[in-house]
This record gives structure tokens, C-alpha cells and sequence, in this order.
């Protein structure tokens, strides 16, 4: 059981870990949120699914260890597609901005796919 005061609480912890985090450089910043992020979609497909979420609360998801903006997406255009294929075009942004082009092709061939089925 977590204590609820005292040392190690976490009233205690998370004001430090909040404080370390905001000293780091912006880089490492986002390699340790992203690190963070594989953890948990790792865990569990519950867990997965409420990270996802989350960060599309904010206007993201994560994709092959990247945050997408989902707004790359016209809203216009998305409100026609199946969320698997919205998915499959955010996957080939984020390889695309990665320079594995072929890889955004292929991503963006199956978001195409899963439209015709």
C-alpha cells in the first residue's frame, strides 16, 4: 500500500520528479516521455488504449515510438474514415518525418486497403 504522507508519498515524489523533469533539455525531455509511453502501450491493450486517450485529449498519438500530431489529419477528411485507417495515415506521417519512406508508403497503402474493405 502507497503511503499516503510522509517520506516517499506521493506528495512527496511526483513535486521532485516534476522538478527533475522540467531541468532537463527538451530532447531528452521527449526521449524520456517516449520511453515512458513504450512502457505503458507495452503493458497491457487496456493500458495502450487509455495512453492513446490520453494524448489524443492533447491532439496525439503515439505511433512506432513518435508522437503524431493528429491534426495532420484534416478533420474534414476524418470524420469519413475508419479510426484504423486515420491510424494507418498518422503511422505514415511519423515514418515519413522519420525518412523511412518506404515504410510511409506502405503505411499509407493500408490505410488505403482498410478504406476499400
Amino acid at each position: 500500500m502507497e503511503a499516503r504522507s510522509g517520506l516517499g508519498s506521493r506528495a512527496e515524489v511526483i513535486p521532485a520528479i516534476d522538478k527533475l523533469f522540467g531541468e532537463l533539455y527538451k530532447d531528452a525531455q521527449e526521449n524520456a516521455l517516449c520511453i515512458i509511453a513504450e512502457c505503458l502501450i507495452a503493458e497491457s491493450p487496456q493500458l495502450a488504449e487509455s495512453v492513446q486517450e490520453i494524448l489524443g485529449k492533447d491532439g496525439y498519438q503515439f505511433i512506432d515510438g513518435s508522437f503524431v500530431p493528429v491534426g495532420l489529419l484534416d478533420q474534414r477528411e476524418a470524420k469519413f474514415l475508419p479510426i484504423s485507417s486515420a491510424t494507418e495515415i498518422a503511422r505514415a506521417t511519423s515514418r515519413l518525418i522519420n525518412g523511412d519512406y518506404s515504410g510511409a508508403i506502405t503505411s499509407a497503402c493500408g490505410a488505403v486497403d482498410i478504406v476499400m474493405q
